[in-house]
């Protein structure tokens, strides 16, 4: 028997206190439609890729619709979301006969006006296709799980891996599971337990020994008899909003008491680490700075999370830039900052003039100021870069208009868009080799792990103010529900 299958991915991390999303930032990464969808994203590492192995070994019409991905930020505006979510339902209202729905959602998505927007589009999504269409999603791990979105999907499954490397694999999970519902081979039944939880980012690493691995192995070790799949969401920290939260998502076949059973197990187990969970160390950018140019050999890796552009965070803190002037170094330091005005300056001037100015703190003056810099203006170019780390590879990124500036043995890459660092690519698209660098400067909380796990001689993580903090304790939020782990420390909670 024949199946007709739509797939989407509209995808999008939250960080509530950046400055909003549009529909360019979603341009600037990805957007794509229709035959497109494929093209590009079918042999990269992509939920989508995933959707097509598994659905092109069966008897599958596949129907793609929209591929966007933006580079997290903040609020998406509602224009923008409006847009999307109406090309995808129109675009579904015009499949004569659809069996089912693939769809890569991240689970952190929040707009205007709306806290859960996956939630919302799932709605929307389920206005025009009825309630007997299976929908199966995929979500990142960082995603935050909520008793709608567990409602309005069939299945959930989510990334397992942090840095994230299993993006097709994921996709192949629930484009197997969607198969087994049509053809009648499985009937599954998807619980969840929501954790009062919130743990900092860079902990969520599971490819080095640690409380996040031990948790997701224990995990891992209960998808046996008629348990389908799991998945643990460790929600990404920076939500002002409610149903905030760690979750455990279990899918079992013809049993919600066994998928419920399975989630109390794991969450109970995860709930007992929690103080492990929430320990980290962060050092002062010249501490580390000075540490790592006294190493012998580099690159050493300094993660400025705070400001980091993977978490929502706009890059544009020059915290650790004044760091590294103050301490003049002798050993080449590599850093990036976006200022899209810096580079309109840098572009009047022109290559090999040098360049006076302010820079920094476009969007984040509530936790850094601009700083006043002259350095040499190496090169002006239109950059951009392919991943080869294994998280994304293959796909693009567009850098923007950008500046290359040396302030003496500092390189400073100075964007217009707030791209990822996560990749030594990043810093090739303006001629730098990360091998050459004592000291490489990072915008990121895990994605460097993957990128540079074969190349750094080591890394620090900076305690630095922004956006993306990992001292979440003192962030400024006011909308999470109380009480709650780690700000209420001695609370009893039981499942």
């Amino acid at each position: 028997m024949s199946f007709t299958v739509a797939i989407a991915e509209v995808k999008q991390e939250t960080n509530t206190s950046a400055p909003p999303t549009t529909l360019k930032d979603f341009e600037d990464f990805h957007l794509f439609y229709g035959d497109q969808i494929k093209t590009v994203l079918g042999d990269v590492n992509s939920e989508i890729a995933g959707f097509y192995e598994v659905l092109s070994k069966e008897d599958v019409e596949i129907v793609p619709i929209i591929a966007t991905f933006a580079v997290s930020g903040g609020p998406v505006n509602t224009n923008s979301f409006e847009y999307l979510v109406s090309y995808l339902t129109e675009n579904l209202s015009k499949i004569e006969r659809l069996d089912g729905l693939l769809i890569a959602l991240h689970g952190a998505l929040v707009t205007d006006h709306f806290h859960d927007g996956d939630s919302e589009l799932l709605r929307r999504v389920r206005e025009v296709v009825g309630t007997d269409i299976p929908i199966s999603v995929t979500m990142d791990l960082h995603g935050n799980i909520t008793k709608s979105k567990v409602e309005l999907a069939t299945t959930i499954s989510g990334f397992h891996t942090c840095p994230h490397v299993d993006l097709k694999e994921t996709g192949a999970r629930a484009a197997k599971l969607l198969m087994g519902v049509l053809k009648k081979e499985i009937n599954p039944r998807m619980e969840f337990v929501k954790i009062p939880l919130v743990v900092p980012a860079s902990n969520h690493i599971d490819f080095e020994p640690g409380t996040y691995k031990e948790v997701l192995d224990f995990a891992l070790s209960k998808v046996a008899n008629q348990i389908l799949d799991l998945s643990l969401f460790t929600v990404q920290p920076w939500l002002d909003i409610e149903e905030l939260g760690w979750a455990v998502v279990v899918i079992a076949n013809n049993s919600r008491e066994e998928a419920a059973a399975t989630a109390k197990i794991i969450a109970s187990n995860i709930w007992q680490k929690r103080e492990l969970l929430s320990f980290t160390e962060l050092l002062d950018p010249g501490e580390a700075i000075a540490l790592a140019l006294n190493q012998e050999s580099g690159p050493i890796v300094l993660s400025d999370l705070a400001d980091g552009t993977m978490a929502g965070s706009p890059g544009d803190s020059p915290v650790v830039l004044r760091a590294a002037i103050e301490i003049a170094p002798k050993k080449k330091v590599f850093i990036s900052i976006c200022d899209p005005e810096f580079v309109k300056k840098a572009e009047a001037i022109g290559s090999g003039e040098t360049i006076a100015s302010e820079i920094g703190a476009t969007w984040g003056r509530n936790f850094y100021q601009p700083l006043k810099i002259s350095g040499q203006i190496i090169s002006i170019t239109n950059a951009e870069f392919t991943f080869t780390q294994k998280s994304y590879l293959g796909m693009k990124m567009q850098m923007g208009m950008t500046a290359l500036i040396k302030i003496s043995n500092i390189y400073l890459v100075v964007t217009s868009n707030p791209a990822t660092t996560t990749d030594p690519a990043y810093y090739a698209a303006v001629g730098l080799d990360v091998l050459e660098a004592q000291v490489v400067v990072v915008k990121t909380h895990a994605g460097f792990r993957d990128g540079y796990r074969n190349i750094a001689k080591g890394f620090y993580l900076l305690n630095t103010p922004g956006m993306s903090s990992d001292d979440i304790k003192n962030l400024p939020y006011k909308n999470i529900e109380r009480p709650k782990y780690p700000w209420d420390a001695k609370m009893n909670w039981k499942i």
